[in-house]
């Protein structure tokens, strides 16, 4: 997928995620949702969705060491110096269970990222550990699905992470927000919440270092119920864990983006 700008990419991207058969689901979500602690993924709790698509020429998505792990390597293209690539391995829950799933909190690790950059093109790329996905729809059609993401966002080369809450429409229009929320030096293990309370109109996210007391960093981002309409089931039912590479367009030079992190202690609406 070619992106002249990535934030605009990001909302292309997610609404072109394809529709999936939905796996069957529990009738009643258990809070702790899983802590990968067995062989296999278990396709009572995760869907069959895309992944390494696109730009994404490696991934993988499979458990190790009882943690969750997914990793990606994608190159950018080599036709223009202008914008970037979009690629991502992702582990998605069942469309029927997604819709009825307004937080997720899980312990994050980002083992290692990196990638190149094109000395024309002035956005660098990027690699993204996340967590999140379409809350409610503002309108009609999945155009107008409101996603919601928490993620990690790393440049190339660089030592520290960003933590960021992100949220809008899928077709870009209207209120939305890019919201820092801390940072981290890489490979710090966190633990990560995002939550939608639509009582309040407002998505909520927290982000403390693992064994660290307190709640740690915390934002919160309001929107106005009369400019996003917040009552109605998103088009699209989806949430994900997943990591996701942005390298940067490139003519003169093979230019890479990767990222590799483990995801552990899953729990959804507590």
């Amino acid at each position: 997928m070619q992106c002249r700008v990535a934030f605009a990419c990001l909302i292309v991207a997610f609404a072109a995620v394809p529709v999936v058969v939905a796996q069957p689901f529990p009738s009643a979500i258990s809070p702790f949702y899983d802590d990968f602690n067995h062989r296999w993924l278990d396709p009572a709790k995760w869907q069959v969705g895309p992944n390494c698509w696109t730009s994404g020429l490696e991934c993988v998505r499979e458990i190790e060491d009882g943690k969750l792990r997914l990793a990606l390597r994608s190159f950018g293209a080599r036709d223009s110096s202008s914008g970037v690539q979009m690629s991502d391995s992702s582990l998605p829950f069942p469309q029927g269970l997604a819709t009825s799933i307004t937080s997720i909190r899980t312990d994050v690790s980002v083992r290692a990222h990196g990638g190149t950059s094109c000395p024309a093109n002035p956005d660098l790329g990027n690699a993204q550990a996340q967590i999140g996905g379409n809350f409610f729809n503002k309108g009609s059609g999945s155009g107008q699905d409101v996603y919601a993401y928490l993620k990690v966002l790393s440049l190339p080369n660089s030592q520290t992470m960003n933590i960021i809450l992100s949220w809008g429409a899928i077709d870009g229009q209207g209120p939305g927000d890019w919201a820092p929320v801390a940072t981290y030096p890489v490979g710090t293990p966190l633990v990560m919440t995002l939550r939608w309370d639509q009582a309040n109109h407002q998505f909520l996210a927290a982000v403390r270092a693992k064994g660290e007391a307190g709640q740690g960093s915390q934002v919160i981002s309001p929107y106005n119920p009369l400019d996003v309409p917040d009552g109605l089931p998103p088009a699209l039912p989806w949430k994900t864990i997943s990591v996701s590479a942005w390298p940067a367009n490139c003519e003169s030079a093979l230019t890479t983006s990767y990222i590799e992190a483990t995801f552990d202690n899953v729990i959804v609406n507590h």
